[in-house]
């Protein structure tokens, strides 16, 4: 494990032994390897130490610099108005520099073990800068800390690491891959009895390697080579009996099979993005995006357009129970979009048949039983009732979809038309030139006018 050079090793064993370690650390706070941390790590042999990004109570003999906050607020872009920097340190090269440390089996300190960088940064982070990394790393450690019993520190600005679906698995990646490190020393949970040591450190150092392997896929955007690794992992995993870490690991394979599953689908390669969210849904069954995109795989497959909309169903569905209105709206659009494309293909032409009007209004019922009609489908149904010669119809459907219109008049001036041209079938002649005129707005303009020169002069 890899932390800030002025972490603190907090003991939490009472007793004037311990008491006395914890003492002279915060007295004379020595770097982690320095020749001062020996003779204190021999004091607090019998002690168990965590590492927690604390800052210690002022003391006469500490230097007053130690004090400083360890992050300086400077002007920021964005929806939040502070911006962090790491501010130089005492007894460091540089802000971000970082002395290494590790925890063995009995709770004692280490030599210093190289860390993967976790996936997702220094590749998603804002900016890309080793600044944005030191602070993404405090907060971070202090996350994987609220997992075990020791002091959790209060995390400052943490709330813009989920800015995106890849930033939220840059988080989970690195929370797994401290509790990695620190699970090589100790097995947790319980593993099978039948294993020797010699096998369960096989197994940890194969362990550690699949998943540093699936980390660095990710970063390289190879989600399908990181979906395999992180499932290897889990398996491994499960071997060794560290229950505590796989869900974190599922996790990380959750977002690689999203990834993988979203690239196969801007190729178009539907098949293979139906198969990357189909596995998906046996890790989870919460997530609306899921359901949303195995439904977009769907409906761009012959003879699996049904299956889509069921699908697209099922994630308006998840999304309204989760709270996740944005994926369940854009669920509902894609649906009403299906039926409004059949819609209007039905209509094309100047004069559709009763055959092609009936089409039109069959797959306007039948949004109905997905969703409900937005102001396009009253046009088109309304536009449908025209051709067939129910102009009272038209007219119901037209001013309903004006009513739910929220657009520019232009947008609004084919409602108007429709209302128009079924008044002047009617013979209601003064009510349809006044109707035209609010037709003369972008795509009917030429045909609103062409009324009111030619049919309205008169009126």
């Amino acid at each position: 494990m890899r932390v800030r050079c002025d972490a603190l090793i907090t003991i939490t064993r009472s007793g004037a032994e311990c008491q006395r370690a914890r003492r002279d650390f915060l007295v004379h706070r020595p770097s982690f390897g320095g020749s001062g941390m020996s003779s204190i790590l021999d004091n607090a042999a019998h002690c168990r130490l965590r590492l927690a990004p604390v800052l210690p109570r002022p003391t006469s003999t500490t230097p007053s610099s130690y004090f400083r906050p360890f992050w300086r607020p400077t002007a920021g872009r964005g929806p939040f108005s502070r911006r962090e920097r790491p501010v130089r340190r005492p007894g460091c090269t540089s802000g971000t520099d970082v002395v290494p440390f590790r925890l063995h089996d009995d709770g004692s300190g280490g030599p210093p073990a190289r860390r993967p960088a976790p996936v997702g940064i220094g590749a998603l982070g804002p900016g890309n800068k080793r600044t944005e990394h030191s602070y993404r790393t405090w907060c971070l450690m202090s996350t994987v800390f609220s997992f075990f019993p020791a002091i959790s520190p209060p995390v400052m600005n943490t709330h813009w690491l989920p800015r995106a679906l890849a930033t939220r698995w840059t988080v989970v990646a690195f929370a797994c891959l401290l509790g990695l490190q620190l699970g090589a020393g100790s097995v947790r949970a319980q593993s099978d009895n039948s294993l020797s040591n010699a096998q369960k450190k096989k197994l940890k150092k194969e362990l550690q390697q699949t998943y540093k392997e699936g980390a660095k896929a990710g970063n390289a955007e190879n989600y399908e080579v990181a979906a395999t690794r992180f499932e290897e992992s889990i398996q491994l995993a499960q071997k060794l009996g560290l229950d505590d870490l796989i869900g974190k690991i599922e996790n990380n394979l959750i977002e690689s099979l999203k990834g993988a599953g979203s690239a196969a689908l801007k190729q178009e390669n539907y098949t293979g993005a139906l198969s990357h969210f189909k596995t998906l849904q046996e890790y989870t069954d919460a997530d609306p995006t899921v359901q949303y995109n195995q439904g977009l795989a769907l409906i761009n497959m012959e003879d699996s357009t049904e299956a889509g909309l069921q699908s697209l169903r099922q994630a308006i569905e998840v999304g309204n129970e989760v709270g996740n209105t944005r994926v369940a709206g854009l669920a509902t659009e894609r649906i009403r979009d299906e039926f409004l494309a059949r819609a209007s293909k039905a209509l094309q032409g100047d004069s559709p048949s009763q055959a092609q009007i009936d089409k039109a209004l069959s797959a306007l019922d039948q949004m109905t039983e997905y969703v409900e009609p937005n102001a396009d489908a009253m046009f088109y149904r309304g536009t449908a009732f025209y051709e067939s010669g129910q102009y009272q119809s038209a007219i119901q459907a037209a001013r309903q979809g004006l009513d739910m219109h929220q657009g520019s008049r232009s947008d609004a001036a084919k409602f108007h038309f429709v209302i128009a041209e079924s008044q002047m079938e009617t013979g209601n002649k003064a009510s349809a030139c006044e109707t035209f005129a609010n037709a003369t707005y972008g795509d009917y303009e030429a045909r609103a006018n062409h009324y009111l020169e030619n049919e309205c002069d008169d009126v």
